[in-house]
């Protein structure tokens, strides 16, 4: 064997001595008892909380494996975080080149307990760390100088970090938050570290299923999150009992100016089940809001329902429906896009299929002031008036037949119901093509003051006007035509229901013949083609309606229609003299 083959010989022995005796250093030194001294008093003084470990094994090759480390609440018996197994393994010959290589880092069923108590206090508010620290004052000559700091002397890169069987629980004893329960698994690979969170490199996965309970409200949430530096993206189901949404997207530049893409779907949604369900937790909520000693600062007057966002957020996507369905009412194929920017929340593409016919529309709501203000616009086509009744007013759905088209845009501000009514307002046509009115309460009366019962029930071709709503009172302007008579009517309707509506209603000849029979002083308002002109007034509400003759108009009806007789006569006489 030459030199070199000797020397090679003695190094590698040098070197395995070494390793040898730093193992049996680590193996004798580091005991379990020294390693939990080393541990568990810094870890008790940074939180603030009683730290036990079951036990803890280090060596050169094999790394660090704690067992039953938890972290206590303030009682110091119930656990506030455990974990089962937790192992962190390194690539020691990196080590030695100034790499820290972490080839795991590894948590075996993870669990930590949140909870709030009746004084409005959560568990976690306690720990020490998360307690405001004095400020220490230091002069210029032992300021440290951030320019010239050291960067890490370590390159730090960590194969896998892993959260296995997770589980964690948020209960609250004011019961005014709703009762969590979840599980969760997390793998994160390729870590390396830079000197800024913005050169980090990683990407991962997390599953998990999550629980929540308030009242009957019981949600369900499974699926499975990947991210990596740049963006996270989200597949994500959420159930309660039969009802199903699944919610689908990405987030991208979640550490600076997020923008989300979350895109809504189901085949069926009962919208008036889970309002009920959720009207039903509301009360109690707010029954034990009253009943527990309010902890919270009250909301800032005159802030806006986005203030709390973050200022650059983006949020957008698709809403699609198969059926969506509020008591009677039932809309199917519902879709929608949707635009959240600068504070301000676009709806375009607002499309479904309703009573047989089809609407569209679009809306746009300013979150940036303390009372959002909204706008937009629908469009009716093809609507059939009885089925759209049928789901929204059972009790008129045979009153009136006929395909509706209608067309209208609003606008308003507020959200409630005393603002809503004072700042909304409407402008809109429609018309209402081959119909019926029958069983109308005001057509009802109509025909019996002027005893003819043949207007209980009226075929008609068209109803159309325009309306505009203001104050609280919707301008109406309709024309009806049908075969034997046609009206006109310029009044108002309130939201409440109270009408003041003026009628002008033309007979036709067969009807005014019929009316005179009855009437004979009305042969007066009759016009040369035998057609009779009444002028009537309804008042009163839409459920119980008074109709009378309009006094004014008739009375200046017959004085005209007098006139021009005595006109007529007067003329005949002069002509034979």
């Amino acid at each position: 064997m030459g030199k070199i083959g000797k020397l090679l010989v003695f190094l590698l022995l040098l070197i395995l001595a070494t390793v040898i005796a730093f193992s049996a250093f680590i193996h004798f030194y580091l005991t379990e008892d020294r390693l939990k001294a080393m541990l568990i008093p810094p870890a008790e003084k940074a939180l603030g909380r009683r730290v036990t470990i079951a036990g803890i094994q280090a060596g050169l090759f094999t790394g660090v494996k704690v067992k039953g480390l938890a972290v206590k609440e303030l009682d110091g018996q119930q656990d506030f975080a455990a974990v089962d197994t937790a192992v962190l393994s390194y690539d020691l010959w990196k080590l030695l080149q100034k790499q820290l290589a972490i080839s795991e880092i590894t948590l075996r069923r993870p669990r930590i307990n949140i909870f709030r108590d009746r004084q409005g206090k959560f568990n976690y508010e306690t720990l020490a760390v998360l307690q405001p620290q004095p400020k220490k004052t230091t002069s210029p000559a032992t300021e440290p100088n951030k320019k010239n700091s050291p960067a890490l002397p370590l390159a730090v890169t960590v194969a896998a970090i892993q959260l296995q069987g997770a589980n964690f629980t948020f209960t609250d004893q004011r019961q005014q938050l709703p009762a969590v329960t979840g599980q969760a698994d997390l793998k994160i690979t390729s870590l390396r570290l830079g000197k800024t969170p913005a050169a980090w490199r990683y990407q991962g996965v997390l599953d998990l299923k999550v629980t929540a309970k308030q009242g009957q409200l019981q949600p369900r949430l499974a699926g499975r999150v990947k991210f990596d530096q740049q963006q996270l993206s989200y597949d994500l189901t959420i159930t309660q009992e039969k009802e199903k949404l699944q919610v689908s997207g990405q987030v991208s530049d979640y550490f600076t100016g997020p923008t989300v893409i979350a895109n809504l779907s189901s085949q069926a949604l009962r919208l008036d089940y889970l309002a009920s369900l959720a009207g039903a937790a509301g009360p109690a909520a707010a029954k034990n809001d009253r009943q527990s000693k309010p902890t919270a600062k009250p909301k800032a007057a005159g802030s806006s329902p986005a203030a709390g966002l973050p200022p650059k957020l983006v949020v957008k996507g698709k809403i699609t429906i198969g059926q969506a369905s509020y008591r009677e009412l039932k809309i199917d194929d519902f879709q929608a896009d949707y635009l959240f920017k600068n504070r301000i929340l676009n709806i375009n593409g607002l499309q479904g299929r309703l009573a047989a016919g089809l609407f569209t529309g679009q809306a746009t709501v300013n979150l940036q002031q303390a009372d959002p203000a909204y706008e937009g616009g629908l469009s009716l086509t093809n609507i059939q008036v009885n089925e759209l009744l049928a789901m929204t007013a059972p009790a008129a759905a045979k009153m009136i037949t006929g395909t509706l088209a209608s067309k209208w845009t609003f606008a308003g501000r507020g959200t409630d119901s005393e603002m809503i009514k004072r700042h909304l307002s409407a402008d809109g046509t429609y018309v209402i093509k081959d119909g019926r009115l029958q069983d109308i309460p005001a057509t009802a009366m109509i025909a019996s003051l002027l005893n003819l019962p043949s207007l209980e029930k009226i075929e008609f071709s068209t109803i159309d006007g325009n309306f505009h709503l203001r104050q609280g009172k919707i301008q109406l302007k309709s024309t009806m035509n049908a075969a034997e008579l046609s009206a006109r009517s310029t009044g108002t309707v309130g939201l409440d229901g109270r009408l003041q509506l003026p009628v002008n209603l033309t007979l036709g000849r067969e009807l005014s013949r019929q009316l005179v029979r009855k009437y004979p002083w009305m042969k007066n308002l009759a016009d040369r083609e035998g057609r009779t002109t009444i002028d009537l007034q309804v008042n009163g509400s839409l459920s119980r309606p008074r109709v009378a003759l309009n006094e004014k108009t008739t009375q200046k009806q017959v004085e005209k229609v007098i006139e021009k007789k005595l006109f007529e006569q007067l003329n005949r006489s002069l002509q034979k003299k």
